[in-house]
């Protein structure tokens, strides 16, 4: 016959008895939070490791975050050919506001500071891009390689949504090509306008 063996745990203000059958269950118990503990922290680095791989042109690309002083769900890369145009805009929600580090540096860049009254433009990141209630920042970079790690300064509602962008930026002598163009229509219109001038002259 089974006997249950009864140990006594002597406390100074009184006594407690606990079984071994109470000690087996504490037993799985802890088994059973350091196993979840675990696979909490293999999803967790398996998402601190995701990376939105960015393309000059391939429109706006989501990314997710939590509360304040918590990191983007993805880290941001991309190698680019020539001078590109990074952006990035909070959105859904107006209201939270961010810090990039480019390269892992030791500095961060600031978004622009939001306003917080519950503007919802949902998933139109242009717009959001576009309204200052929301915090933004374009940066304008030279040809290279970029990693850029994000975290959230302001959140009131705790987490959202944003999404960033990466646009090939016109050269010098584009932009020079451009100047010229519109100052040779500038003429034209000039001419014509000249040209279609009517004087009267009174007998």
């Amino acid at each position: 016959m089974y006997e249950s063996i009864v140990l006594m745990k002597v406390i100074p203000t009184d006594i407690e008895y606990f079984s071994d059958d109470h000690i087996l269950g504490a037993q799985l118990m802890k088994l059973t939070s350091a196993l979840l503990a675990g696979a909490l922290a293999l999803g967790t680095a398996s998402t601190a490791n995701a990376s939105i791989v960015l393309t000059p042109g391939s429109g706006w690309q989501t990314f997710s975050f939590g509360g304040a002083g918590s990191s983007f769900s993805d880290t941001i890369s991309f190698t680019i050919a020539g001078t590109s145009l990074f952006k990035i805009t909070d959105a859904y929600l107006d209201g939270d506001q961010f810090k990039i580090s480019p390269n892992g540096g030791l500095f961060y860049i600031f978004t622009s500071v939001p306003v917080n009254d519950s503007t919802d433009l949902g998933g139109d990141f242009d717009a959001a891009f576009a309204s200052p209630k929301f915090s933004s920042l374009s940066l304008l970079l030279g040809a290279g390689t970029y990693t850029l790690i994000g975290k959230v300064l302001v959140s009131p509602y705790g987490g959202g949504g944003g999404a960033v962008e990466l646009t090939a930026a016109p050269e010098p002598a584009a932009w020079a090509l451009m100047i010229a163009g519109f100052g040779a229509a500038g003429g034209a219109l000039r001419r014509r306008i000249k040209a279609s001038k009517v004087t009267y002259k009174l007998a």
